[in-house]
């Protein structure tokens, strides 16, 4: 919630379409889930702070089927993975062997 906040502020642009579309879409009744489909951007704002800040920083481990090499890392097959949210939530693409 702290980095949607710091975003908005950041943002005033942003900020103030996203009021503009809640108001025109929504008004001033709470908002349901029904909403979601009425307010893309909203939606692209919600996922894109998530994006930036995710709620977590791990998932679940994994397990790689093969071996594999990973920006000049080898990992042989079976070794337990532990992904990195914000790492696999970035726009920079590892180069995969």
């Amino acid at each position: 919630m702290e980095w949607a906040v710091y975003f908005m502020i950041s943002n005033p642009d942003v900020q103030e379409r996203v009021y503009l579309e809640i108001r025109d879409k929504i008004g001033a009744r709470a908002p349901e889930l029904s909403d979601r489909a009425n307010t893309p951007y909203v939606e692209a704002v919600i996922e894109e702070v998530m994006r930036f800040s995710p709620m977590t920083n791990f998932v679940l481990p994994h397990s790689n089927d093969r071996d594999v090499t990973i920006d000049g890392y080898f990992f042989p097959k079976e070794t337990q993975v532990y992904n990195k949210i914000a790492a696999s939530m970035s726009t920079q693409v590892p180069s995969i062997s």
